[in-house]
């Protein structure tokens, strides 16, 4: 048994960490996965400033939407460039930096050594599973707050967690697309509003289901084929799709024209 080994710091870590982990592996939706990692990233280093910021298509730049300040996820998006940055070394290096923290910033961001500034921004990059570099997780550290090489390597481990993890969401996503429409199919949908509701019920809010039936569907089928119901289809969802919030409104087909 481990009672009277562990410190009861120690223990504490360990439960943070465990729970940690089976909520970040667990959680099949991006957005939601990103706000609770930012809250755990503050938990363990004692932050009340975290960002997660992940590199854009072409390599130039980091984006993100969300960040964690005064004790909750804040809705921020943007992006900065690597270019001249501490960032493009952490990225090449995939190691753990500590940097002053730059000022004037949206999300928590190094600035070069030298500069004068009371707070520091652990930087501590996050690489996929093929081994490439994927983003950054950024935190603001307090000039007074020591961390351990335990709090560091807990920190290190929830970041690799939360990249598998994204990855898990990309892969979760594109398999339980609809063919035809390129929306979500019925399941997922029914999984997110579970994530949904639970999500309410801990943080309080509201959810809106909106229910679409295409009238007499079927006489297009009829009269012009079912190749043109298929494009009605597709016509529709993509609409549907055009007024959607990125990463907070979700559409999926129900039935056949639902």
């Amino acid at each position: 048994m481990l009672t009277g080994i562990l410190t009861s710091e120690s223990d504490e870590n360990l439960l943070l960490l465990n729970y940690a982990v089976r909520l970040m592996t667990s959680i099949s939706n991006r957005e939601m996965l990103l706000n609770n990692a930012l809250e755990c990233f503050g938990d363990f280093a004692r932050s009340n400033w975290t960002g997660i910021l992940t590199l854009s298509a072409d390599g130039k730049s980091l984006c993100f939407d969300h960040v964690f300040s005064d004790k909750k996820v804040v809705s921020t998006r943007g992006e900065v460039s690597i270019e001249n940055s501490p960032l493009a070394d952490i990225l090449f290096s995939r190691d753990i930096a500590l940097h002053p923290l730059a000022s004037a910033a949206p999300v928590p961001l190094p600035a070069f050594s030298g500069v004068e500034q009371q707070a520091r921004c652990l930087c501590l990059p996050m690489v996929s599973s093929d081994l490439h570099p994927v983003g950054v997780v950024t935190i603001e550290i307090a000039e007074e707050e020591h961390l351990s090489f335990a709090v560091v390597q807990d920190l290190r481990m929830l970041t690799t967690v939360l990249t598998i993890s994204m990855e898990n969401c990309a892969l979760f996503a594109q398999v339980l697309k609809d063919g035809l429409t390129g929306v979500y199919v019925r399941k997922y949908g029914e999984t997110r509003l579970t994530e949904e509701l639970a999500r309410i019920r801990r943080y309080q809010g509201s959810v809106a289901v909106i229910f679409f039936d295409i009238d007499r569907f079927k006489e297009i089928n009829d009269l012009l084929g079912h190749q043109a119901g298929d494009q009605a289809l597709r016509e529709f969802a993509q609409m549907v799709q055009a007024c959607l919030r990125r990463d907070i409104d979700l559409v999926c087909r129900y039935g056949g024209d639902e």
